[in-house]
């Protein structure tokens, strides 16, 4: 009987991107199940996760106006009620922030059309000769649009979605769209984890998606990783009432030997840090777990566990994961982790700027234990 592949198919066997943000032309040929991307600062690591974030939701407009607001890249406006709003810069979604009609920013698999989601703004020539992002509300806002592409579909997204902060008049705007893509028909889960450690609102989202099945006891048992078997059980509390606020839920953890739980962040950063990983790769099942800088908080010397138990958790949930690094220490804990666990089950990409592009290099498992072993650092 033939052994069954270790690696399910994969939403991104490889991965181009051109045209996005500080990318102007970058190929991957290669990706894994887990995928970990080290490099330099500013070489373009985040971007490449904000890039696969937009594939895996089909250019969403809430996940660009979320990228766009997370780095400040705002201009102020003045709306048709003749308030002045902040609104995201589109211009900073596409490389250089020049923008023209032919600007166009591609994300997708290499060698595959039909697999590649593509955003420019939709507009005639015209409009692109005056002020296209003017700081007054565009008469004609409602025919001005970002255009994305993906297998064959198009969809215009007004831009006057882009020009409110209120929700329900973005609600209102995006069921006035064209909904030519349909992103409930195979969606994939995707979840993005950046430096920082969840927040509790976070934390609570997931949790309410894995309480009371496996995937709950997978995210008890991460926090052991750090404190042993001193673990016992994890819970949320807190919600409307005289003591707490709206939505402030908050987790706590039962630990062998004290009477009352403590609250999870008092074990520190790493420990929420770690927990926080193990729910987002529950609830990213059958899809994409994107973390910026994967280390941050997690000691040195649990690295290799922690590698360990999110490829293999990986590996049951059938979940894609793509992580970045400057960390040595990471990548020695990761190419531990694939020695343990076997070489095929992810590999390294490392990122470098040469001219006004960016080379990929990737690392097997294998090659990985070779750079440890001689301490060639790749990151």
């Amino acid at each position: 009987m033939l052994a069954q592949p270790l690696i399910k198919s994969l939403h991104l066997p490889s991965l181009t991107i051109e045209g996005f943000r500080g990318i102007k032309s970058l190929l991957i040929p290669r990706l894994g199940q887990v995928t970990l991307i080290s490099g330099k600062n500013a070489v373009g690591k985040s971007t490449v996760l904000e890039a696969v974030q937009l594939y895996a939701t089909h250019g969403n407009p809430t996940i660009i106006q979320r990228i766009l607001r997370a780095h400040n890249e705002l201009i102020p406006v003045i709306d048709e009620d003749g308030d002045e709003v902040s609104a995201p810069d589109l211009v900073s979604l596409f490389h250089g922030r020049l923008i023209s009609k032919d600007s166009r920013a591609s994300i997708g698999i290499i060698g595959s059309t039909g697999y590649r989601l593509s955003i420019q703004v939709d507009a005639s020539q015209q409009e692109f000769q005056g002020d296209l992002f003017k700081s007054e509300y565009p008469d004609d806002a409602h025919e001005i649009g970002l255009r994305v592409e993906f297998q064959g579909a198009v969809e215009k997204t007004p831009l006057n979605y882009f020009l409110h902060t209120n929700l329900m008049r973005r609600v209102n705007i995006t069921r006035a769209r064209t909904q030519a893509i349909d992103r409930n028909s195979s969606p994939i889960a995707c979840e993005f984890l950046g430096p920082s450690v969840l927040d509790n609102q976070d934390i609570d989202r997931m949790w309410n998606k894995v309480a009371l099945t496996a995937n709950e006891t997978s995210a008890v048992e991460s926090l052991r990783l750090v404190y042993g078997d001193e673990i016992k059980a994890v819970a949320i509390v807190g919600g409307p009432g005289p003591n707490f606020g709206l939505g402030n839920r908050y987790p706590i953890v039962k630990i062998d030997g004290h009477d009352r739980p403590i609250p999870l962040r008092s074990l520190g950063d790493g420990a929420t840090r770690i927990f926080g990983v193990a729910l987002a790769l529950a609830n990213s099942q059958g899809g994409f777990l994107v973390v910026d800088e994967a280390e941050n908080g997690i000691h040195h010397s649990v690295q290799r566990d922690f590698w360990r138990m999110v490829i293999r958790t990986a590996q049951e949930n059938d979940v894609q994961i793509i992580a970045t690094t400057h960390s040595w220490d990471c990548v020695v804990g990761f190419g531990l982790a694939l020695r343990d666990i076997g070489d095929e089950a992810g590999l390294l990409v490392h990122l470098s700027r040469y001219g006004d592009g960016i080379r990929a290099t990737e690392y097997s498992g294998k090659d990985l234990q070779t750079a440890i072993k001689h301490g060639t650092e790749v990151r």
